[in-house]
């Protein structure tokens, strides 16, 4: 995943979670390095899923 990518989907997480999901950019420092190892597309088909069957945001870690 290319940075760019990698805060797409942070917003997005923090779209879809607005009151439980809080990016700073403190936050973000933290994950994008993680989110650079991932493959893009899959992260947003895994998001999509939690996001279908989950109120909560997911930990990295799950997506």
């Amino acid at each position: 995943m290319k940075r760019g990518e990698a805060i797409e989907v942070l917003e997005t997480i923090s779209e879809l979670y607005p009151q439980k999901f809080d990016i700073n950019e403190r936050v973000a420092n933290m994950l994008i390095p993680k989110l650079l190892e991932m493959d893009y597309q899959g992260v947003l088909a895994k998001l999509s899923d939690f996001a279908v069957s989950s109120p909560f945001p997911p930990p990295i870690g799950e997506i």
